[in-house]
């Protein structure tokens, strides 16, 4: 009824307490300038306006986590000075100390806020009143020394015009804290790194992007012999039509499944194995219908996988599947296709060899980048055509296999089959120099413009990864010399012989960006 009524009488939207507070700090300021206030705001309305106003304050702060985040720096900053004070050395507040030694120690420390802070900090101390901060009011922490003891004291001066604070009980304690005590209780409040467990973005330049992604829809790769929609006629632009700037057979960085014996030998052995075999066993009776009903004999599920893989693209092209492809057969279809990519990159070495020249390339462009952060390093000006123009962003257009590949390397892959589209998205973020961070994120629909983000279980941190943990792990994962692994000769014959031969990643700037436009037109 409230909210009605100022709709009514302000010409503003009321929707929740947050717009209400809002009129009641507006009327405030206006009453403290000494203007008339308006007719309609009674004793009854103000009661409910400053209930209200109360209230925001209290749920604002409500819970551990607004209490950390809002409260915890100011918090940490007081144990510092404390702790200097004291003479109390810490391991944390070392590098502080060093940044600010000719910094003079002062007893009095003042700091001007505003009442949101003061009622963030009141209530991660448990000493909320209930009432809103007015102005001039403070919160006040005295530390003293007692028969060699520290102790810690606090107040709350709640009017401008009284000389006797309100002494505090935090934590609904004694009033005298023990400075240990005090240190302790806080330090459930205090953040360890407040960026992190804010989970905002650094404020930060970001030196370069890498994104690798899937291509757009494409045509069948194979058919079934019982396909109705087999006829070439169906599928003017031939089958699994897409454009290639490698062949797919040595694009070792691109294509999983170019050649490879070890990783060959290494998928074969992993088909064979007792968890693929028994996985199979559950849906023999789905291979027998899929071979009934396609006239191709499935005998496990890669076979099952291309037979879904077609029956999805004819349905996105707008032909009506057969009768034979129910619900049933499609969810199964569906787990099968996941499964296929997760156990076609399930192993160490086919990570390495699957995933590994794709990572080895990311990782040198951000290595060369956080070395040089003028962009001159010599790998830049070589593959620089403009020699004035810095590139940070590259794409990489490849397969689904590649992203499973690339997923399962990084102990990422959520297993569901890569879409069209789909990206897997590397930031370098950079505070200052000699500071980097990767965070790293997963667009999985084409058509959405929040991509989840990919949290690395090798990081220390759940939300990005230094870019040094972030070398150190993937290390294990970047073959030194591919084709030797492979057991391919090694001779340069081929591109994809060294990375230096690899078909670079798509750079945009200029007339780059109109000839990519072209070419998307075209495909």
């Amino acid at each position: 009824n409230l909210f009605a009524f100022l709709n009514n009488v302000t010409g503003k939207e009321i929707s929740d307490i947050f717009d209400a507070e809002w009129i009641y700090e507006f009327l405030k300021e206006e009453e403290l300038f000494g203007y008339k206030l308006p007719d309609w705001l009674n004793e009854t309305i103000y009661l409910q306006l400053y209930d209200v106003a109360v209230h925001t304050f209290y749920f604002q702060y409500s819970t551990h986590l607004s209490q950390r985040l809002r409260a915890g720096l100011l918090l940490k900053e007081i144990r510092r000075k404390f702790r200097v004070a004291g003479k109390i050395e810490h391991e944390s507040d070392k590098k502080i100390e060093e940044n600010n030694r000719n910094e003079t120690f002062f007893k009095l420390n003042i700091f001007s806020t505003h009442d949101a802070n003061l009622a963030a900090l009141m209530s991660a101390l448990q000493v909320f009143s209930m009432k809103v901060p007015p102005y001039g009011s403070c919160l006040i922490f005295e530390l003293h020394l007692e028969f060699n003891e520290l102790i810690v004291k606090s107040f709350y001066l709640n009017e401008t015009e009284t000389e006797n604070p309100i002494a505090l009980k935090l934590f609904g304690m004694e009033q005298r804290l023990k400075f240990s005590v005090f240190e302790e209780k806080i330090s459930e409040i205090i953040p360890n790194d407040w960026r992190q467990d804010l989970d905002i973005d650094y404020i930060s330049c970001l030196p370069c992007l890498t994104a690798i992604h899937r291509h757009g829809d494409r045509t069948p790769i194979i058919s079934y012999p019982k396909d109705p929609y087999a006829d070439t006629s169906n599928w003017p632009d031939g089958w699994g039509q897409l454009t290639m700037t490698e062949p797919r057979i040595v694009d070792g960085m691109l294509n999983p499944s170019s050649h490879c014996p070890t990783a060959e030998k290494e998928s074969r052995r992993v088909r064979s194995s007792p968890e693929v075999l028994n996985f199979q066993e559950s849906y023999k009776d789905l291979f027998d219908y899929l071979t009934l009903n396609t006239g191709r004999n499935v005998t496990d599920m890669f076979i099952a996988e291309q037979i879904h893989d077609c029956l999805l693209i004819e349905k996105e092209n707008g032909f009506e599947l057969p009768p034979w492809v129910n619900h049933k057969v499609l969810t199964q279809l569906i787990k099968i296709t996941a499964n296929s990519f997760y156990f076609d990159f399930s192993t160490k070495l086919l990570h390495r060899l699957r995933a590994g020249l794709i990572l080895k390339d990311i990782r040198r462009r951000f290595k060369d980048i956080s070395a040089d952060p003028l962009k001159k390093s010599s790998s830049y000006l070589e593959e620089n055509s403009h020699p004035n123009t810095v590139k940070k962003l590259f794409i990489y257009s490849t397969h689904d296999t590649l992203l499973a590949a690339l997923l399962n390397a990084l102990g990422v892959f959520n297993m569901q089959a890569p879409p069209y589209g789909s990206s897997i998205i590397f930031e370098l973020h950079s505070e200052n120099e000699s500071d980097h961070i990767i965070k790293a994120f997963y667009l999985n629909e084409t058509q959405s413009e929040n991509p989840w983000p990919l949290l690395l279980p090798t990081c220390s941190s759940m939300k990005y990864c230094k870019l040094g943990v972030f070398l150190h792990n993937t290390e294990e994962l970047v073959p030194e010399n591919w084709r030797k692994e492979c057991g391919l000769p090694t001779e340069d014959q081929t591109p994809s012989s060294g990375l230096s031969e690899c078909p670079p990643p798509l750079s945009l700037h200029g007339e780059d960006i109109k000839k990519t436009e072209e070419k998307h037109e075209e495909l």
